[in-house]
């Protein structure tokens, strides 16, 4: 029975892509799925996916307008019940974290649970992040989970049609925002590490993306709850220099 399916997304990442595959391989639970979701890639992705991956994942090869379109393509694919995102390039941080999130599931009544990540540069821990027990404060001041941390059950992507494709770097954090602000569902901490994170996706790869993300996320707020509190998007960048240095 598939429980769980991973959302992995790709377009030309042929150096990366076979150390994801790897950490998913060697999970010791295979009571879970991975779709893969390439944007029609003109290197040797496509054929490096097709050569490892497990009998029962996916491919979608399609192009898309961003990765947001494809991550809504791979989940509205997927036969789990929790759907988890877990980029190209990126890791799972154990070897048995996939089992530990599934028994989480099954032994309580959650619909959301996030955990803690390892931010690395090349082969360099570079910033740990650890979360919080959650409180429905906690992103008024500035706090969002790693989305790769997340895992969240699919009726939830269904009820709120999925990512918001409007937003380029941050509707990860316009859906998180959402469901948070719609008090509708239990939410909570894992407290495990659950991915290792690369240095160079979207929202980091240059001050200009920053910006851009941060300015997504000031809009999610005016969208969403029609204001934002002025130390929001401050306490946020504040948050990930402070666990650069912690």
């Amino acid at each position: 029975m598939i429980k769980l399916s991973l959302i992995t997304v790709s377009l030309n990442s042929q150096k990366i892509i076979k150390r994801t595959i790897d950490s998913i391989n060697n999970q010791t639970s295979q009571e879970f799925e991975t779709i893969y979701v390439d944007g029609k890639s003109n290197d040797e992705t496509i054929d490096i996916i097709k050569k490892n991956y497990r009998v029962n994942d996916k491919l979608i090869v399609e192009s898309d307008k961003g990765s947001y379109e494809a991550m809504n393509k791979g989940i509205k694919a997927a036969n789990g019940y929790i759907i988890g995102i877990l980029n190209s390039g990126d890791t799972l941080a154990k070897n048995n974290i996939i089992e530990k999130i599934i028994t989480y599931f099954e032994n309580n009544e959650d619909d959301i649970i996030y955990g803690h990540s390892l931010v690395f540069k090349k082969d360099k821990i570079v910033r740990r992040n650890i979360s919080p027990e959650f409180n429905e404060q906690l992103m008024f001041n500035g706090w969002f989970p790693s989305h790769q941390s997340i895992y969240i059950k699919k009726k939830i992507y269904e009820e709120y049609n999925f990512y918001n494709t409007r937003f380029k770097i941050s509707s990860d954090y316009d859906f998180f925002l959402k469901v948070v602000l719609s008090k509708k569902f239990k939410i909570n901490l894992l407290d495990e590490y659950i991915v290792n994170f690369y240095l160079g996706g979207k929202s980091n790869k240059s001050i200009k993306n920053i910006l851009i993300s941060n300015y997504e996320c000031y809009l999610s707020w005016k969208i969403n709850y029609n204001k934002i509190y002025l130390k929001t998007i401050p306490f946020k960048l504040i948050r990930k220099v402070f666990q650069k240095f912690s």
